[in-house]
């Protein structure tokens, strides 16, 4: 009680950092979500980044730089041979004549066909393999248009063989084969689809031994008659040359 009367009393300073009027705790809250904030804006800039460098158009290389390349290749593929032709000296060793003859003969058709390949890749020519994989053997037709494709494709590789002696026969064949599971009347439209190409075939076969005829005919007429004017003038001479030199 006597402290309350003294005059001299004087309240104790309260720290200024002690003042607030937040709640305990929410201070935390807000350095937390400062901190959220920071990552958000990091991750930002990262995927901006990411972003510009996949847009960058990739530089194209120099004719430097591919022969470079290339040069460094070469002398990569040089080593291997060299290594693996050291390797196969030394398995020779252990063969017997006949298998070092063998074995040589077999890996010069391994480089012969290496050579081919590089070759085929040279000038842009496919194996067998991938040639199987195009034109009809690649080729499913559903459609109209598709099955018309599909056909003048089959026409043109089947009648590269058109002169060859066998080939009338395979055609009896293929088509036998073809037409086997075939509806009769399926079979008769074909039938009637070759009469129509039979008589076609016919008539301009005609048509041309009949004008055939005919110009042998009037070649055969025009000699004639020339023949007679030489004969003439054979016997009686050019008499209009010398009427002209009468004159």
């Amino acid at each position: 009680m006597a402290d309350w009367d003294d005059e001299k009393f004087e309240p104790g300073e309260v720290p200024a950092d002690g003042v607030t009027d937040k709640w305990e705790g929410e201070d935390e809250d807000d350095d937390i979500k400062e901190s959220w904030d920071d990552d958000d804006e990091d991750e930002k800039k990262e995927d901006e980044a990411k972003n510009t460098e996949a847009a960058a158009p990739k530089k194209k290389k120099t004719l430097k730089q591919i022969l470079k390349e290339k040069e460094e290749q070469k002398l990569l593929e040089e080593k291997r041979k060299a290594e693996e032709k050291q390797k196969l000296e030394e398995e020779d060793k252990e063969l017997t004549p006949e298998e070092q003859m063998a074995e040589k003969l077999r890996r010069q058709k391994i480089v012969e066909e290496s050579d081919l390949l590089v070759a085929m890749d040279t000038f842009g020519v496919g194996t067998q393999e991938e040639a199987s994989r195009t034109g009809l053997d690649s080729m499913i037709p559903s459609t109209k248009e598709e099955f018309t494709e599909y056909s003048k494709l089959l026409v043109e590789k089947l009648t590269k063989f058109e002169t060859n002696p066998e080939y009338i026969p395979f055609l009896e064949a293929t088509l036998r084969e073809i037409c086997v599971s075939l509806d009769p009347e399926d079979i008769k439209k074909l039938s009637s689809t070759l009469n129509m190409l039979q008589s076609e075939k016919l008539k301009a076969q005609k048509g041309k031994k009949a004008k055939s005829k005919a110009t042998k005919k009037a070649t055969l007429t025009g000699g004639a008659k020339m023949g007679r004017k030489d004969e003439m003038d054979y016997s009686y001479g050019d008499l209009g040359n010398e009427y002209d030199d009468f004159m």
